[in-house]
């Protein structure tokens, strides 16, 4: 299978679908729209499909094959496009297992929506109690951070995640001033002092914005988000029906509703503001995308910048566009990366050149100026992914070979954990309890 080709048509299905939603909001914070195929196996059956199909061309010798899976979608996948061409023979009571695959599916969603409920109230008590004054939108020039925070105790920096480096504290000594907008990867405890310490960083809290029809709004959104995806607009000759209609029931799982409410806590919190710079990381996921498509609507001067932190493999698919999609109201003004080989690989998958900016690493310990003499490096290190299990193998291998490497050799060994994640995480899926020695 042409894996480029396949890459190249289902980009340009999501662009037919964006146009045909007219570029909304609702559609953007869909969870195909972000092309996402770690979270969705949207893409994967469409590419499993394909080849099955070829394989059965190329092999008409073979009289009867079978195809094992567990996966009872997939398999209502295959049967609705081969049924046509071969005699297909299906597991007895499929459609009963499809339906409570379903119920389970909805119930989990339905599941997800009280937790996000929760989370907000939680978040709103815990705002409104840590409030000692009365909050007043800021004013003049902003500098504004989606800053991911991990953790309830803060570091001695304006920015808590490590995406930006010290970009942002560069940026106070010289009397900007920078503003931080916090969300979570994971529902961090002890949210008193998660509060406090927001409120001592004078940071952007939408809570401080937001009444209770706009979180209704943002549950209504995003519900209705979920189901914002067109069954009719033809993939090749490929019959996506049943295919699209789960992928609605799973994306009642998203958490879009949390991220729903930046638009109006946005518009509420700038009204004094005569401009803002505004730095996110670039996935095209759907965190990103709200702050993007609420700065487009206000009547300040406003740039939306995107950071590109490190290289990822081509078969991620949120990096891939067509040139059209960045007339997208979701879409960063610029997106930053650090040097040639990502901006080439960035421009390859899509991007506009004219919308990729190489600036310094930005996640680099310091500003000071930098010796660029050559010299041959001591330092290992090791860029760890968000995938535990992969992060495992690789440590582990590496650490068989550790007294080889630091010893024998003399490297200084240094991992780095996605930003998303952190070292405790690490040791607890290696069942360590500290890192190796000299590491």
């Amino acid at each position: 299978l042409n894996s480029n080709e396949q890459r190249k048509n289902y980009v340009n299905w999501i662009e037919e679908q964006r146009n045909y939603f007219n570029d909304s909001t609702h559609w953007l914070m869909n969870s195909i729209a972000s092309k996402d195929n770690r979270s969705s196996n949207f893409f994967l059956y469409i590419c499993q499909l394909l080849s099955i199909e070829q394989y059965l061309k190329e092999f008409k010798k073979d009289k009867n094959i079978s195809i094992i899976s567990e996966n009872y979608f997939l398999i209502q996948f295959l049967k609705d496009n081969l049924k046509d061409k071969y005699d297909i023979k299906t597991p007895g009571g499929l459609n009963l297992f499809l339906f409570l695959e379903k119920l389970v599916i909805f119930f989990k969603g339905l599941l997800n929506y009280l937790k996000i409920i929760f989370y907000l109230i939680e978040n709103y008590f815990f705002a409104k109690l840590s409030k000692t004054n009365k909050t007043s939108p800021p004013s003049g020039d902003v500098y504004l951070f989606h800053d991911l925070i991990n953790s309830s105790n803060f570091k001695n920096s304006i920015v808590q995640g490590v995406i930006f480096g010290e970009y942002p504290n560069w940026l106070v000594d010289n009397n900007k001033t920078v503003k931080t907008l916090p969300w979570f990867y994971k529902n961090l405890k002890n949210k008193k002092n998660l509060y406090k310490n927001l409120r001592l960083k004078n940071a952007f809290i939408p809570e401080d914005w937001l009444g209770i029809s706009d979180y209704i709004n943002s549950l209504l959104n995003s519900f209705k988000s979920a189901f914002t995806i067109n069954e009719k607009i033809k993939y090749q000759d490929i019959k996506l029906k049943n295919l699209i209609k789960t992928e609605k029931l799973l994306a009642l799982s998203s958490k879009a509703a949390i991220f729903f409410r930046y638009i109006p806590s946005l518009k509420k919190w700038s009204v004094n503001l005569k401009s803002i710079t505004y730095f996110d990381n670039y996935q095209n996921q759907i965190f990103e995308q709200p702050i993007r498509i609420g700065l487009r609507s206000l009547e300040i001067k406003t740039k939306s910048i995107g950071f590109y932190p490190t290289l990822h493999s081509k078969n991620f698919l949120s990096y891939h566009s067509t040139c059209n999609e960045w007339n997208s109201k979701s879409k960063p003004d610029i997106v930053a990366c650090s040097n040639n080989l990502c901006k080439s690989t960035l421009s390859s998958q899509g991007i506009p050149e004219n919308r990729i900016k190489i600036i310094s690493d930005l996640q680099r310990y310091s500003f000071e100026n930098i010796n660029f003499d050559k010299k041959l490096s001591k330092n290992l290190l090791i860029i760890l992914s968000l995938f535990p299990e992969v992060n495992a193998e690789m440590l582990n291998k590496i650490a068989h070979i550790s007294d080889y490497l630091v010893d024998e050799i003399g490297l200084n060994i240094t991992i780095r954990p996605h930003p998303y994640d952190k070292k405790a995480n690490i040791l607890k899926k290696l069942k360590w309890k500290n890192l190796p020695s000299k590491w």
